[in-house]
């Protein structure tokens, strides 16, 4: 069995068909997992619970060992589940750039910003005279990323990062020493069906767009002229909105063998151009899909290897931007007046009151013209969800019988069959009727003994014994003996016995 250490990281990729998970140590790859989501959906007898819990338990089954070694993991997000745009914005001051940029992205995104979770880069930019700020801006639907998120949780991960899978590409190419941060780089991510050209420069990445591929690997080739004018439609575009950045560099990445495209497409552009494959990134020997990849770029973002973040876990000011200075003095300078102000509220406690009741009223927010009932009722509800939630039984209790019941047998006394069942008790707590997942076990054997009267007394000794013992006590709240019979095997005379506990 594979033993992780201390400083094992999990990244997970989450594609369109199936999860790709990796367990790195000190940036390199130590073990790669993939799940099926639909084999994942299907494995769950219970269709009737929300995809996050099925999914949830899915994981958690299949990723015990990694939990063990690690609670927490990163979460690389696909490219098709983004928005990218990029525009430009006036010079300005630091803290006045958030609210701008907020402002401008609702022009370029078909959504309100309250249903994204988003995260942006600015970068200088100088034309001419003007001087400004080009924004990369990147967002998630909220409820696209919460289906993700609540998966993760469920299955008892910590979510340490969240970010677009093309930066954790770029993360793991610069891992290898195969970025030049001073040279623009162009980066073709090749798979059956679906090509993406990435545009790195500065350290960052300024360009992410997706442009058709052959459905058969034998298309792939310098020949097909759909495929080099797809790129050269992405590098121009680059070019008109970059007409500085010269790039010279051609990185093409894929689990297929492409050498012979790759260096056709620098010939075509005059480009210097390399293929890396996946196994090169992760360092082994078989040929991985690009999501391992992706997966692997999460593992190594506590490492010193540079890569601009767009980190998306809900907080992306606090990874951005610096630390406001001038807005914290002012912070300081209002809450030194408040200071003062409240000197002289506290004498008119009366008007204070008034106010702080004013304030209640407006914090019941949608609750306001509901009757005590009616939040009873809700709240209920939600209490009934929550211990739905928790009555859902995720792990086994047979392991402890099955190391009980064999040191607890009589001698001359052995098993022929042993089943094993669950079923549903319900009882109420909090006026609520919970389910308790139950064991129940029914065994059949045999009992030898040299006085076959004393095959009886072999068998209720042992009844009693189980009876009284602490942990089946607990485990059953009946324990009974079926029925009892005198057999003979062979020329030996044995005495049959069922034993149910429920």
């Amino acid at each position: 069995m594979l033993k992780f250490g201390k400083k094992t990281k999990l990244g997970l990729y989450w594609g369109k068909e199936s999860l790709f998970v990796v367990a790195a140590k000190n940036g390199l790859a130590e073990k790669i997992l993939s799940l099926s989501l639909q084999e994942a959906l299907q494995s769950q007898k219970e269709k009737t619970l929300p995809e996050k819990i099925l999914l949830g338990s899915f994981l958690l089954s299949k990723l015990g060992n990694f939990k063990s070694q690690s609670k927490s993991i990163g979460l690389a997000l696909p490219a098709n589940d983004l928005m990218v745009r990029s525009f430009t914005i006036p010079i300005m001051k630091k803290e006045e750039i958030k609210n701008v940029v907020e402002f401008e992205a609702i022009k370029y995104i078909p959504l309100k910003l309250s249903e994204l979770t988003h995260t942006f880069h600015t970068i200088p930019l100088t034309d001419g005279q003007q001087k400004g700020l080009r924004v990369l801006f990147v967002a998630i639907k909220m409820n696209t990323l919460q289906r993700y998120t609540g998966t993760l949780e469920h299955a008892e991960f910590a979510i340490e990062r969240i970010e677009p899978s093309f930066v954790s590409l770029v993360r793991a190419l610069n891992k290898k020493g195969l970025i030049n941060k001073n040279q623009p780089t162009a980066v073709i991510e090749f798979e059956k069906g679906k090509n993406k050209i990435l545009i790195l420069d500065e350290d960052v990445v300024q360009l992410v767009r997706e442009i058709p591929a052959p459905d058969e690997e034998s298309e792939f080739t310098s020949a097909n002229n759909n495929l080099l004018k797809d790129i050269r439609v992405s590098l121009d575009f680059y070019k008109r909105q970059n007409p500085k950045s010269d790039i010279k560099n051609i990185l093409a990445v894929s689990q297929m063998s492409l050498n012979e495209l790759t260096t056709g497409i620098g010939r075509e552009f005059g480009f210097s151009s390399q293929y890396i494959s996946t196994s090169q990134l992760l360092n082994i020997k078989e040929t991985v899909d690009l999501g391992f990849v992706y997966a692997y770029g999460l593992t190594l973002a506590e490492q010193e290897i540079s890569t601009k973040n767009f980190e998306l876990s809900g907080h992306p000011a606090r990874l951005q931007q610096q630390p406001q200075y001038a807005l914290a003095g002012i912070a300081l300078f209002v809450c030194a007046c408040f200071a003062m102000l409240s000197v002289y509220l506290s004498n008119q406690m009366i008007v204070g009151h008034w106010d702080h009741l004013a304030q209640l009223e407006k914090s019941q927010g949608s609750f306001e013209k509901s009757s005590i009932e009616e939040i009873e009722k809700k709240r209920m509800e939600k209490l009934g969800e929550f211990y739905a939630y928790q009555d859902i039984r995720l792990k086994s209790q047979i392991n402890d019988e099955l190391t009980r019941i064999p040191n607890l047998l009589p001698q001359g006394t052995w098993l022929t069959s042993w089943e094993f069942a669950y079923y549903d008790k319900s009882y109420e707590q909090d006026k609520i009727n919970r389910l308790n997942s139950r064991l129940q076990m029914n065994f059949e054997g045999y009992t030898y003994a040299k006085n076959p009267n004393a095959q009886f007394q072999i068998i209720n000794n042992w009844l009693a014994q189980l009876k009284n013992d602490e942990h089946f006590s607990r485990q059953f709240d009946t324990i009974e003996l079926g029925s009892v019979q005198q057999e003979n095997l062979g020329e030996y005379p044995v005495t049959k016995f069922k034993i149910s506990c429920r």
